[in-house]
């Protein structure tokens, strides 16, 4: 298994996106340029980046690699300290890294769970919360449904489905 540490680096303005992965350099290079030209992104900051300068005015290059995912994630954490690519002057990082694609440990999920607890035991900011989910629901309600056939229209003119294959 790969567990490399890149950095794409914007050629027009040096802006810097530090990124890890288990896959080729390569495969992964192609995966942010498709996840680019769709609707859902994970990397939005930089995909809007990649849409905006061009595919061809980055660089991806393999930094570091890893032994193991804790490895890998702790020097993501050093190498987008180094760059400082969390700060939108240098970077399109829009955090610390080290999350290996989001994915939580128990030990967070748990903290999180806590603080959520708290924040709902609070008379004033469980109102706040409450009102908060009833505009959302308010919001959902009045957006016309797009259906499954509309998802996959908006899917292909965008060059979604390249990666499957013939």
């Amino acid at each position: 298994m790969n567990l490399i540490i890149y950095k794409a680096t914007n050629l027009i303005n040096n802006k810097i996106y530090i990124g890890q992965t288990t896959n080729s350099l390569e495969y992964r290079k192609n995966q942010h340029i498709r996840e680019a030209k769709c609707e859902k992104r994970k990397s939005v900051y930089f995909h809007n980046a990649i849409n905006k300068y061009g595919e061809n005015n980055f660089t991806f290059e393999e930094i570091d690699s890893a032994d193991n995912i804790e490895e890998l994630n702790e020097k993501e954490r050093y190498w987008i300290k180094y760059y400082n690519s969390n700060y939108k002057v240098f970077g399109y990082n829009l955090d610390s890294g080290g999350c290996n694609g989001g994915k939580k440990s128990e030990e967070t999920k748990r903290k999180i769970s806590e603080t959520t607890k708290i924040k709902w035991l609070n008379p004033e900011t469980s109102k706040k919360m409450l009102a908060g989910l009833r505009k959302g629901n308010e919001t959902q309600k009045s957006k016309p449904k797009k259906t499954k056939s509309t998802y996959l229209r908006i899917l292909w003119k965008r060059n979604c489905f390249e990666h499957m294959g013939n």
